[in-house]
């Protein structure tokens, strides 16, 4: 089982390479750092935030986005071709399949995480920066056990990519709408406010907390990340886990 993981993730990283993924990702890298330039350079105040924050977070955008997409692509383009029939008409374990395609992404992932490391590097001290690219892999991590979720649930790249960008912008926005449900406005006489507030605490016990994975202002304070690792590695495992269970469920179930 472990070589047809190493094998599977190996082919699957070389793929990945040679759709030239890495050099859109160096490109929008660049792209990004001559926007935070040129904002920096018209700031009047606070130029070093304003450029760390647009090249941090329009970093993490890019990144699930890309890596997102490479994951949900290859793998309905793999079915499309009777790829995966091949594979599973040997004898392989269909967890394999999955570890090694969540292996060889899982390195795609820290490739994309390191990219912007020499850029950032410009901006922030080297601890923060460390931590920053840790979290944003972990971020990337959970995507890419999402993005097989979807994939093998759904089979196909317009529903799997809605449902991971719908999943991605809400564990974002989880924290936030749980304010809005219980703000000044909320009404505990009201039956559609308790209903709207319970629906929101459900969803945050579900959702992973992504708000708390790569944050801007852990570059541009860094003693505002004290502790912080330690809750993204804890997330990370437990969603992690938790989805790969689903997904090797699915894929498991599912007739080839």
């Amino acid at each position: 089982m472990r070589r047809g993981i190493i094998t599977i993730g190996v082919f699957t990283f070389v793929e990945a390479v040679r759709s030239r993924l890495l050099w859109v990702m160096l490109a929008l890298a660049l792209a990004g750092f001559a926007l935070a330039e040129f904002l920096g350079s018209i700031a009047i105040t606070e130029d070093r935030a304003i450029q760390v924050g647009v090249l941090s977070a329009g970093w993490r955008i890019v990144s699930v986005f890309l890596i997102g997409l490479a994951v949900i692509s290859s793998l309905a383009r793999e079915a499309a071709d009777k790829g995966m029939d091949l594979l599973f008409s040997f004898p392989m374990h269909r967890a394999a399949y999955y570890f090694g395609k969540l292996a060889g992404f899982a390195a795609l992932a820290a490739l994309a995480a390191i990219v912007a490391v020499p850029l950032l590097l410009m901006y922030a001290p080297l601890p923060a920066v460390l931590l920053w690219m840790v979290s944003l892999f972990c971020e990337l991590l959970l995507i890419i056990c999402l993005s097989l979720f979807l994939v093998f649930t759904f089979s196909q790249v317009t529903v799997a990519v809605s449902g991971l960008m719908g999943i991605y912008v809400l564990a974002r926005s989880i924290e936030s709408f749980q304010l809005m449900a219980r703000g000044p406005f909320f009404d505990s006489s009201s039956f559609a406010d308790q209903f709207v507030a319970l629906f929101m605490q459900s969803l945050a016990y579900l959702l992973p907390s992504l708000s708390l994975f790569a944050r801007a202002d852990w570059l541009i304070d860094p003693a505002s990340s004290d502790g912080a690792l330690l809750g993204v590695l804890v997330q990370t495992v437990i969603y992690a886990t938790l989805i790969s269970a689903a997904a090797l469920f699915d894929l498991y179930r599912k007739s080839l």
